[in-house]
């Protein structure tokens, strides 16, 4: 009985220190998984906290980009205005030294009935280049009611561009709003050197002449 006791209470140690070693395995376990959580959280919140800087950090690489190439674009522009004056002024000094005084004489006109008119009471528009390559107008006084016009009007002009047409354009005076008539044009070429002194086809017009003379 003796014997049999102390067995038993031999085979009661043995269970309890198994338990107790499946215990410690256990919780041994359970540390490690616990502490496998806690990296895996860690490796997560420093993941997330990463990413978030990193798309800040490109968030703020692209704003610091678009305001370079805002800053450049600016810049160029800029630039591109600078040399357009520039050339432009280069262009108006240019333009000065070809200036030239001239006298423009509107002397009369021929056969300006077009279809459709029964009388009327014309006056011409030149256009010339100024200074600065403007256009600059003169124009005559209105003779009443006829087709063959005499105006003898003289202009004392500054040319500034050897290669822009003269422009004459007739129009018929009216009380509210004056109707255009005919035209011609004089090419640079034809008056800028010797000048000019003869009639110029009427566009507009039953075959009417316009006569001018351009003197250096």
């Amino acid at each position: 009985d003796c014997a049999a006791a102390a067995s038993l209470g031999g085979n009661a140690l043995a269970v309890r220190q198994d338990a107790n070693t499946h215990s410690s395995v256990d919780e041994e376990e359970n540390r490690g998984e616990s502490k496998v959580a806690e990296e895996a959280v860690g490796k997560a919140q420093s993941y997330t906290k990463t990413s978030a800087n990193t798309k800040a950090s490109t968030k703020l690489t692209a704003n610091r980009g678009k305001e370079e190439w805002s800053t450049k674009l600016k810049m160029h522009k800029q630039l591109e205005e600078a040399e357009l004056k520039e050339t432009n002024k280069k262009i108006g000094e240019a333009n000065k030294k070809m200036c030239k005084h001239v006298s423009i004489t509107v002397h009369k006109a021929d056969g300006l009935l077009a279809q459709g008119y029964f009388s009327v009471d014309p006056y011409v528009k030149v256009t010339y280049k100024g200074d600065e390559n403007k256009d600059l107008t003169f124009q005559t006084e209105y003779e009443a009611r006829t087709a063959n016009p005499t105006w003898n009007h003289t202009e004392a002009v500054l040319l500034c561009n050897m290669i822009a047409p003269m422009r004459f354009e007739i129009y018929d005076k009216n009380w509210v709003t004056d109707t255009f008539v005919a035209q011609a044009e004089l090419a640079g070429r034809e008056f800028w050197e010797e000048g000019f002194s003869d009639s110029l086809f009427l566009e507009g017009s039953n075959n009417g002449k316009l006569y001018v003379t351009v003197q250096p």
